[in-house]
């Protein structure tokens, strides 16, 4: 198994170093299995054990472990379970493929011949991006402003804000948004002030005491900004200590949409902000930009895309596929623009800088593209999960009246066009920060952020690209949901298409839908073999777990989790097996497996070699099967089996 990343330089007398990551459930007998084998074949690693579990929820026990990770470069790891009863609790797995950047996950689908299963003859690879949740929008920076009442001052990248207070003579307190250098000329600054003073007197906006050319005066709303973790509920903070955070936000939003805008022409005659800025902000990139750095940039990425071409194809699927439900929209609610008032027990909405009319399924999708806290880089896994969203759109519904099959039915629509509109936010703000690198003041990586909302799918396919080559492997399928996730799964099919052909047309390429895709595997998976299946990560997850089935389960599949500067190596199926463990019983070949793969990574490929042959044998000619897979002997009778292979 071949790969195109640094491996980590052996040290100490060509010993490598590893950390070893126990976890929990059947984690640690994992390991110690492991540590038998090597330490007979005398395997040059050197473990270093990081006790990282569910257990110690600290932020320094998370920090110690990806410091090791960082410090040794690999890793071999037991899952760890993440508690769903306690909100404050993150998961470490997906924190650790988070800050570790690991973008790929493969695993390594091939049947046994001993192992009885439908079919016996299976030889598949499947790669799927590693990450959960959206892009989003811009990370916020502090200024230094005359405040005691607001923990972080704060401002955008087009304005400055400033947080007033007058405590030594009342409790009042002011916010003063002082406009950016030409923003008028991509916001129009009188249909913003009307819309706030309408929404304003509902309480959906804050109150306008002063108005003059470049800026404003209003009162000052209190309230905590919302993090990631608090607007998907997944982790609340004490500051909080509201689990209903979500649905307060779904419920405030549908407020702000039940404005009747057909009785107001000011705002029902508007073009829909999506449509109107995606083409807008477009119009607005330069031929050439000023600043040398961000042409030679521009350069570097977008030579080769057609960013016009995409701003037109999704504004004709909006019009022509999607739903016609305006509404007088937020359009930018990101982090930093949703604030939790304890006192009062509700969720606010702030910078209605952007208030324009727009599709509902559009103000969503902005939301959950927009509720993952970056700047230049995405924190992938700390918005809305897929039941997330569903479970959002469900609660937001209700508020229109929506109930039983007909409110299921609704989901179902809105979770099919909801797709477009967040490959929709993405491409807005991509072309928005195109436009804003060569007009804006401020100092900000415009054009890696347009950059960084494209790269991802290019990362994800030139990976499985190089590892089809690199492994002969003959044939990557790209599954894919582009029949109705035109927007979203259409670029990620296009880029692979793309690739395919410009750069690697000795790789046979062919694409398939998810929903084939499952039924070619259970039925005919033989024309999957000797090549790479490749999926964004939700497909990934479904398509991974039936592979893994098709060759006798999780005890036998093997994981690897690989990043430009990092590799962690783990079962491929991501579950702590707690209730096996203690009992000897744990089929420990997955894990066994994934240290072998682990040698590959270090180059030590004659051992793997010894270790695999060895395993197999074990496996097929002495048919020392767990329960799992058929047999009845101990997880312990299997490694005394490898090891005596070994001797021989």
């Amino acid at each position: 198994m071949n790969f195109s990343f640094q491996i980590p330089h052996a040290k100490y007398g060509g010993r490598h170093t590893v950390t070893v990551l126990p976890g929990d459930g059947i984690g640690p007998e994992m390991l110690e299995h492991v540590k038998r084998i090597f330490a007979f074949a005398h395997v040059p690693v050197d473990f270093e054990v990081i006790e990282l579990d569910s257990r110690d929820v600290s932020e320094h026990a998370l920090d110690n472990a990806i410091m090791a990770i960082q410090r040794n470069g690999v890793a071999l790891k037991g899952n760890i379970e993440t508690k769903f009863d306690n909100p404050e609790s993150k998961s470490r797995n997906v924190e650790l493929r988070r800050r570790l950047d690991l973008f790929a996950n493969v695993l390594h689908c091939v049947s046994i011949p001993t192992v009885k299963c439908k079919h016996n003859d299976l030889d598949i690879v499947l790669i799927r991006e590693n990450t959960e949740g959206e892009y989003s929008g811009l990370e916020h920076e502090s200024v230094k402003g005359v405040v005691e009442s607001i923990k972080k001052p704060k401002h955008g990248l087009t304005n400055k804000t400033y947080f007033l207070n007058f405590n030594q003579i009342s409790k009042k307190r002011l916010v003063l948004r002082i406009d950016g250098k030409n923003t008028e000329e991509y916001i129009d600054r009188s249909f913003e002030f009307f819309a706030i003073c309408l929404l304003s007197k509902s309480s959906l906006a804050s109150k306008i005491l002063l108005k003059f050319n470049n800026g404003m005066i209003s009162e000052f709303l209190p309230g905590k900004e919302l993090t990631p973790g608090e607007i998907t509920s997944r982790n609340i903070s004490k500051e909080v200590k509201d689990y209903g955070i979500t649905k307060k936000i779904a419920i405030h939003l549908a407020s702000l949409h039940k404005v009747d805008i057909e009785k107001i022409p000011e705002i029902s005659e508007r073009k829909p902000f999506i449509l109107n800025n995606m083409q807008l902000y477009y119009n607005k990139v330069p031929e050439k930009f000023s600043k040398k750095e961000n042409q030679e940039k521009f350069e570097d990425y977008f030579k080769t895309k057609n960013v016009g071409k995409d701003v037109s194809e999704l504004s004709t699927v909006i019009e022509e596929d999607c739903r016609k439900l305006f509404c007088l929209g937020h359009n930018d609610l990101v982090i930093g623009n949703l604030l939790y008032d304890a006192e009062e027990g509700n969720v606010k909405f702030i910078d209605f800088e952007y208030v324009e009319k727009n599709f509902k399924q559009a103000d969503i999708g902005n939301l959950f593209t927009g509720s993952v806290e970056i700047s230049t880089k995405a924190d992938y896994d700390s918005g809305f999960s897929p039941e997330g969203k569903r479970n959002f759109i469900k609660m937001y519904l209700e508020e229109f009246g929506f109930s039983g099959e007909e409110l299921e039915k609704e989901v179902e629509i809105w979770m099919k066009e909801i797709t477009v509109f967040e490959a929709a936010a993405h491409l807005l703000w991509s072309v928005w920060a195109l436009f804003q690198a060569e007009h804006s003041p401020h100092d900000f990586d415009f054009i890696g952020y347009a950059i960084h909302r494209h790269k991802i799918i290019e990362k994800i396919a030139k990976f499985a690209f190089e590892y089809a080559v690199a492994n002969n492997r003959n044939k990557i399928t790209a599954v894919h949901k582009a029949n109705i996730q035109k927007l979203g799964d259409g670029l990620f099919l296009k880029v692979c298409r793309e690739m395919a052909q410009k750069d690697y047309p000795q790789i046979q390429f062919e694409s398939m839908i998810v929903d084939n895709a499952s039924m070619q595997l259970v039925s005919r998976p033989q024309q999957f073999n000797n090549g790479v299946m490749l999926m964004p990560n939700l497909y990934g997850n479904i398509i991974s777990n039936i592979a893994c089935g098709l060759v006798g389960g999780p005890g036998l599949v093997s994981g690897m989790n690989i990043g430009e500067k990092y590799a962690v190596f783990e079962t491929g199926t991501r579950n702590t097996g707690t209730s096996l463990a203690g009992k000897d019983v744990a089929n420990p070949t997955a894990f066994i497996r994934a240290a072998i793969d682990m040698l590959r990574y270090l180059e030590h490929d004659n051992l793997a070699d010894k270790l695999s042959d060895a395993l197999l044998e074990a496996l097929t000619v002495q048919k020392l099967h767990t329960s799992d897979i058929g047999g009845n002997c101990k997880a312990s009778e299997l490694i005394n089996g490898v090891i005596e292979n070994l001797r021989d």
